[in-house]
C-alpha cells in the first residue's frame, strides 16, 4: 500500500514540476498581470501593513490592484511566505516597488511554495483517503458495504453455487479478488486524485493554492467517514476560512451532522441535543479563531465579509460552463436586470437545486449518500450562484473523484476529461496549451488503464464521441478564427458543452442518490446476517 501511494505521489510530483516550468497567469502582461501577480501582491502587503489594513483601501493597499478578497487564513499563509520571501530577497515584496515583479528566482520561489502547500495538505489527505478506502470508508464501499466484505460475501456465494467464476468475477462495479487488485484498487483511487489535470493545471501552471483549502476539505471528508465529526467541523471551517469556494459544500456537511446528531441511535434526547451544542460551538469557536484579528473592530469585519462576497462585479465572468452564462447568451438577463435582483433570483435557483439531495442525505445519512451529496451541492452552486469562476469546478470534481472507482468510473472519467476541458480558455490564455494536452492525455490514459475494462460497449463508444466533440472543440480554437462578430463563439462552444456534461453528471448522481443508496445502517445489518 505505501509503495503504491509512494509510486503515484512521486508521478505527481514530477508532474507538477514539470508544469511549472511553464508559464504562468499574466506572464509578462502589464499592468494588472494575473493571479501570480495576486499572490504576489498579497505577500507584498500583509508583510508590510499593519493587519488592520490588509482589507482595506489605504493609500499603500489600492484594492482596485489585486485587493485582498480571500478569507483570513489566505492571508496568513501570504504573510508567512512573504516573511521567507522577504528574507531570501527584499525586492520580491517591497511596498509599491514590486508591482509586476517578475524574474526567475521568484517564479522558483512561488511555484515551490505551491508545490509545498500541495504535498503537506493535499497529497496527506489523499493518503488517509485511500488507506480508508482500503478498509471501511465511502470509497471502499458498494452501496454502503465494505470493500473487504464485498469480497467475502463474493467467495461465500461462489463457493455456495460451486461456480469458481462467481467467486473470481468482480462485483457489479466492484472489484475482483485478492491483494493483487486491492493495489490496483489504490492505484487507481490515488492516481485519480493526485493526477487530475484540473488541480494540477490550476496551480501549478495557472497559479493559485487551491490544494490547501481542497486539502482541508477533503480530511473534513475523512473525518466524516471515521465518524470524527468534531474534527470534520474543525477542518471543514479551515477549508472556508482559507477560500469561500468551500462554502459550495457547507450545505451537505450541516444537513449530514445535523442527522447523525439528532437522530443519534441509543442515545437520550439530552445527549443529542449536547452533542449538536458541542458540534456548534466548535465550528463557532473555529471561525472565532480564524478571524480573531478583525474581531477587534466591527466595521473592520464587515469590510473582510465585504471583501470575500463582491457581488458588484456581476452575476458571472468571462464565459463559465453554468446555467447563467448559457442562458444570457439568449436572453440577455444580466442587461435585463439590476444586481439586487440577480443576487436574489440566484440565490433562490441554488436554494431549490440543493435541497432535494441535502433533504434526502438529512434522511438517509449515509457515508456513500454524504459523497453523492457533495457532487450535487457543489454542482447546484456551480450552475446557479452568483459569481461563479470556471475554477469553481475544482470542488466538484474532488467530490466526483471520492466515488466509488469502480461503479461510477465511467462517470468519473468523463467529468474528469470535461471539468479539464472547461478550464482550457483560461489556460490557453496563460500560454499553457502545450502542458494542458499532455496533462490530459496522461490523465485519461491513466484512468482508462484501471477502469475501461469494467466499462460496457456502449460506454466505450459514448466517451470515443466525447472525445471527438472535444477534439472538435480543440481544432476549432487552434486552427479557425471564430467570426468579427461572435469573437467568443469557441469559448461558448466549450461552456455549453461542458455544462451539457455537467448537467448529465447532476442528474446521475440525484438517480444513485435516490434510487440506489442503501439506508443507514443496511450494510451493518448485513454484514451480521453474513
Amino acid at each position: 500500500f505505501v509503495v503504491c501511494c509512494l509510486f503515484v505521489f512521486g508521478v505527481g510530483l514530477v508532474v507538477r514540476v514539470g508544469v511549472s516550468f511553464g508559464p504562468y497567469s499574466g506572464f509578462q502582461r502589464p499592468p494588472m498581470h494575473g493571479d501570480f501577480e495576486a499572490q504576489r501582491h498579497w505577500m507584498e502587503i500583509t508583510t508590510a501593513l499593519p493587519i488592520s489594513s490588509w482589507y482595506q483601501n489605504v493609500t499603500n493597499n489600492d484594492l482596485e490592484y489585486w485587493g485582498l478578497d480571500y478569507p483570513p487564513l489566505t492571508a496568513y499563509h501570504s504573510w508567512m511566505c512573504g516573511k521567507v520571501a522577504q528574507w531570501i530577497n527584499p525586492a520580491w515584496v517591497a511596498l509599491g516597488e514590486s508591482h509586476g515583479f517578475e524574474s526567475e528566482e521568484l517564479k522558483m520561489y512561488m511555484r515551490n511554495t505551491a508545490l509545498l502547500a500541495d504535498v503537506l495538505i493535499f497529497f496527506s489527505a489523499v493518503f488517509a483517503w485511500v488507506y480508508l478506502m482500503r478498509h471501511d470508508s465511502c470509497i471502499g464501499k458498494q452501496d454502503g458495504q465494505p470493500l473487504k466484505d464485498q469480497k467475502k460475501t463474493e467467495k461465500r456465494k461462489g463457493g455456495k453455487s460451486g461456480n469458481k467464476a462467481v467467486a473470481a468475477a468482480p462485483a457489479a462495479g466492484g472489484d475482483g479478488d485478492g491483494v493483487g487488485d486491492l493495489s490496483m484498487d489504490t492505484l487507481g483511487v490515488a492516481s485519480g486524485l493526485i493526477l487530475h489535470p484540473c488541480f494540477i493545471l490550476i496551480d501549478h501552471g495557472h497559479f493559485q493554492y487551491n490544494s490547501i483549502s481542497l486539502g482541508f476539505a477533503l480530511w473534513a471528508t475523512i473525518f466524516i467517514a471515521t465518524k470524527k465529526h468534531l474534527l470534520a467541523s474543525v477542518f471543514f471551517v479551515l477549508s472556508i476560512a482559507y477560500k469561500q469556494m468551500s462554502l459550495y459544500f457547507a450545505p451537505v456537511f450541516f444537513a449530514y451532522l445535523l442527522s447523525v446528531t439528532l437522530f443519534a441511535h441509543k442515545k437520550a434526547i439530552v445527549a443529542r441535543i449536547s452533542s449538536l451544542l458541542i458540534v456548534g460551538v466548535t465550528v463557532l469557536l473555529t471561525f472565532a479563531i480564524c478571524f480573531l484579528p478583525f474581531l477587534s473592530n466591527f466595521d473592520l469585519f464587515f469590510q473582510v465579509i465585504h471583501r470575500m462576497f463582491p457581488f458588484a462585479r456581476g452575476l458571472f465572468e468571462d464565459y463559465v460552463a453554468n446555467f447563467w452564462c448559457i442562458f444570457d447568451v439568449v436572453f440577455k438577463i444580466r442587461a435585463s436586470f439590476d444586481v439586487a435582483f440577480l443576487t436574489r433570483i440566484s440565490l433562490i435557483a441554488t436554494l431549490l437545486s440543493m435541497s432535494v439531495s441535502c433533504i434526502q442525505l438529512f434522511r438517509k445519512p449515509t457515508q456513500p449518500n454524504f459523497v453523492y451529496t457533495l457532487i450535487t451541492c457543489s454542482l447546484s452552486f456551480f450552475f446557479f450562484s452568483f459569481q461563479v469562476h470556471e475554477k469553481t469546478i475544482l470542488l466538484c470534481a474532488l467530490a466526483v473523484q471520492l466515488v466509488n472507482g469502480k461503479k461510477h468510473s465511467f462517470i468519473q472519467t468523463l467529468f474528469m476529461t470535461t471539468a479539464t476541458f472547461s478550464i482550457f480558455p483560461l489556460l490557453q490564455k496563460d500560454g499553457q496549451s502545450m502542458q494542458y494536452f499532455v496533462v490530459l492525455l496522461f490523465a485519461t490514459c491513466t484512468q482508462l488503464g484501471f477502469h475501461a475494462k469494467y466499462w460496457k460497449r456502449w460506454q466505450i463508444l459514448l466517451f470515443l464521441l466525447h472525445g471527438l466533440i472535444i477534439g472538435t472543440i480543440h481544432v476549432l480554437f487552434e486552427f479557425k478564427e471564430p467570426p468579427t462578430s461572435l469573437p467568443y463563439l469557441w469559448v461558448l462552444f466549450n461552456a455549453s458543452y461542458s455544462f451539457c456534461i455537467f448537467g448529465i453528471t447532476y442528474i446521475y448522481f440525484h438517480i444513485h442518490l435516490f434510487f440506489f443508496s442503501s439506508p443507514p445502517h443496511e450494510s451493518t445489518e448485513k454484514r451480521k446476517q453474513h
